[in-house]
């Protein structure tokens, strides 16, 4: 391999044995993982909203219930709930992506934040959820 070609992702696992791709290092070890944007690229502002207050914000606003379909941890979800309690009223359910019943333990999004996944589906927090695999 010559100069500065990207050689592609290796494969890792991480702490929970869990198969994932990992960038290879640069010059000076950078890491040249998902080199989307340029220098010369520009953040629209709504770019740089955090994605709690985009969920709040779209919750509160809305007319109707809104179906939420997270497809990794449910952090964002949990954060929104506790910063602003009134959202449960504008969510219709929540459809969870995934699924691990031959392992026998959670699935990787859920051990990724096992707290967050606890405030969504606790009893305080009664709202509707559906699996899909």
């Amino acid at each position: 391999m010559e100069g500065n070609e990207n050689p592609g992702p290796v494969r890792h696992r991480d702490r929970d044995g869990c198969a994932g791709a990992a960038a290879r290092s640069g010059p000076a070890g950078r890491a040249r993982q998902f080199e989307v944007l340029t220098a010369n690229d520009v953040v629209p502002p709504q770019g740089r909203r955090r994605a709690v207050d985009l969920i709040i914000e779209t919750l509160l606003n809305a007319r109707e219930k809104i179906t939420l379909v997270p497809v990794g941890p449910l952090t964002n979800i949990a954060l929104a709930l506790k910063t602003e309690p009134r959202i449960k009223e504008k969510i219709e359910r929540i459809v969870l992506m995934g699924g691990a019943f031959a392992e026998r333990r959670p699935e990787y999004n859920i051990r990724r934040d096992r707290i967050a996944a606890d405030i969504v589906s606790a009893p305080e927090c009664p709202l509707p959820q559906s699996v899909l695999m």
